[in-house]
C-alpha cells in the first residue's frame, strides 16, 4: 500500500473516531442534563387531521377486546363518565379520506385498520388519521394497539388492560390496571397503574406518578430516565450500567418488586 493511501487510512480512521465520540458524548450529555433528565421529543410536529369522515357507535357490552393499528397518525380513547352512555362506544376517524380505516367487528372484538397509502420516501410529517375512541371509564376489557408513527393516549380505565406497541411515539395513559408497553423510540408516561406493568423501551423516558401494584413488574430501558413519583410499599430492584440511580425508599421484605434495567441513563424512584 502506497504511503498516501496509509495516509488516507489514517485520515479516516480518525475522522470517524472524532464522530463516535461526538455522538457518545452527546448522549451522555442528554441523559445527565441540568436536572439529570433527558429532553427527548418524539411526539408528531404537524397538526393531527381534522376532517371527520367516518363516525360509528356501538354496544359496549358486545366486545372485550379493541384493537386499533395506524401507521401514521394518533390513537385517542377517551373515558366516558356519561350515565347514560354506560354502554356506549363511540368510533370517529379523521382523515383526507374515508377509505383511510376501516372499522369492523369480529365477535367480541371490535377491530380499526389503517388502510392509508403506503409510503416508501420521506414519510415524516405524514400524519394521515387520527382514531378518536370514547369508551365508558368502567370498561374492564382489552386494548390491543399499535402504532408505527404516532402518538397513542388513554384516559382512565382503572380496571383494563392495555398492550401497546409505539415504533416512533409517545404513549400516554391516565389509569390503568394492567399495562404492556413496548416501544422503539418514544416517552412512557402512565399517570396511575393499579395492578402490574411492564415496559420495555429503546430510546426515551418511561415517567409513573403513582403505582398500586398486585404483581411483580418491571421497566426496561436501553437510553433514558426512569421516574416513579410514588411506588409505594413495594421493593425496587434498580440497576443502571450507565447513570445514576436514586431509590428513596424500599421495602426488601414486600412481595411484590419492581425491577427497573437502564443501559444508559439515571434512575428515580421515591
Amino acid at each position: 500500500m502506497s504511503e498516501k493511501n496509509n495516509s488516507l487510512s489514517i485520515f479516516l480512521i480518525i475522522l470517524l473516531s472524532i464522530a463516535g465520540l461526538a455522538i457518545v458524548g452527546f448522549f451522555i450529555f442528554a441523559i445527565s442534563g441540568s436536572n439529570g433528565g433527558t429532553s427527548w421529543n418524539f411526539g408528531i410536529s404537524n397538526t393531527a387531521p381534522d376532517t371527520l369522515v367516518d363516525e360509528q357507535s356501538f354496544k359496549l357490552s358486545d366486545f372485550n377486546t379493541i384493537r386499533a393499528k395506524v401507521d401514521a397518525g394518533e390513537i385517542e380513547i377517551f373515558s366516558s363518565a356519561n350515565e347514560t352512555e354506560q354502554d356506549k362506544i363511540s368510533v370517529r376517524v379523521y382523515a383526507k379520506d374515508k377509505s383511510y380505516a376501516e372499522i369492523r367487528t369480529e365477535g367480541s372484538t371490535l377491530d380499526i385498520e389503517d388502510h392509508t397509502p403506503e409510503c416508501h420516501i420521506f414519510c415524516f410529517n405524514n400524519n394521515a388519521v387520527r382514531y378518536t375512541l370514547s369508551i365508558p371509564s368502567t370498561y374492564a376489557g382489552y386494548f390491543d394497539l399499535n402504532s408505527d408513527y404516532g402518538d397513542i393516549r388513554i384516559g382512565d380505565f382503572k380496571d383494563a388492560t392495555v398492550e401497546a406497541v409505539s415504533n416512533y411515539g409517545n404513549i400516554k395513559i391516565d389509569s390503568i390496571k394492567v399495562a404492556n408497553l413496548q416501544l422503539d423510540a418514544g416517552n412512557a408516561e402512565i399517570n396511575a397503574c393499579y395492578g402490574k406493568l411492564n415496559i420495555e423501551n429503546d430510546m426515551g423516558n418511561v415517567k409513573i406518578r403513582h403505582l398500586e401494584l398486585t404483581e411483580n413488574s418491571s421497566i426496561k430501558l436501553d437510553m433514558g430516565n426512569a421516574t416513579v413519583d410514588d411506588a409505594g410499599d413495594i421493593r425496587i430492584d434498580a440497576r443502571v450500567d450507565m447513570g445514576n440511580t436514586n431509590v428513596e425508599k424500599n421495602n426488601y421484605n414486600s412481595p411484590i418488586t419492581l425491577t427497573i434495567e437502564n443501559d444508559m441513563g439515571n434512575v428515580t424512584v421515591k
